[in-house]
């Protein structure tokens, strides 16, 4: 999230934001009948980082809090990949920009978008477009400004009892499950443990999906704004 310090009005036509040194700002204007208000590009162009070419993904408003921009590789070599650009829509809300595979999609499967959660960018993955006795609740950026990945949550409520959502953990969809609220009130964050089996897949941590150069060398599906040199920089 970028701070300001005066209140940004981002959603008023004439609204014009306070000068940003190494930026330069790119006034909203009218998609068909959608608003969708400015955003600021860095001023210096994106170098050739790890040999490639990079394109900046705009930032965003949520309401009238900004959240930063970020670099992407332009090009793909893992596979068959579309790049689907950021948009609003007419309640006001973003869709972020997204890798999605290009091809066949899989039969009674949607693709559930990746993301970039300011460090890395986070791969998405094929998901059932229904689930009997569940809702999907789509990632969305909370009101602190990290991002949550999306999850199945129960449509009937069970009393007295809490869900813990499930996650996909990069291979496989690792299940949610309920806990008793008094359970939940009185455990400690630092001693707590996942019921038997629910904890499969948390060994390991997934690494950011990331793509191989010809001399072997991991390059980034995205960088932050303000990324200086990488500490492995191609030639």
């Amino acid at each position: 999230m970028v701070s300001f310090d005066v209140a940004p009005d981002p959603w008023v036509e004439a609204w014009v934001p306070p000068l940003r040194a190494g930026w330069v700002w790119a006034p909203g204007g009218w998609v068909g009948r959608v608003w969708a208000p400015g955003h600021w590009t860095p001023a210096a162009a994106a170098r050739a980082w790890y040999g490639r070419r990079w394109l900046w993904v705009p930032g965003w408003w949520m309401g009238r809090r900004y959240v930063e921009g970020y670099w992407r590789v332009e090009l793909r070599s893992d596979g068959e990949w579309d790049w689907v650009e950021g948009h609003f829509v007419e309640d006001g809300a973003y869709m972020p920009g997204h890798w999605r595979p290009a091809g066949t999609v899989p039969d009674g499967y949607t693709w559930e978008p990746g993301f970039w959660n300011g460090e890395d960018w986070v791969e998405g993955f094929w998901r059932p477009v229904s689930r009997e006795g569940y809702v999907w609740v789509s990632a969305h950026l909370n009101e602190d400004g990290l991002f949550e990945a999306g999850y199945w949550e129960p449509v009937a409520e069970w009393e007295g009892m809490i869900w813990v959502p499930g996650w996909f953990d990069g291979v496989a969809w690792v299940p949610g499950y309920w806990v008793s609220e008094v359970d939940y009130d009185a455990a400690d964050p630092d001693a707590w443990t996942p019921p038997a089996g629910v904890e499969l897949g948390w060994d390991e941590q997934p690494a950011a999906p990331s793509l191989t150069s010809s001399e072997g060398e991991e390059i980034p599906l995205a960088l932050p704004a303000d990324v200086a040199e990488p500490e492995a920089p191609g030639p």
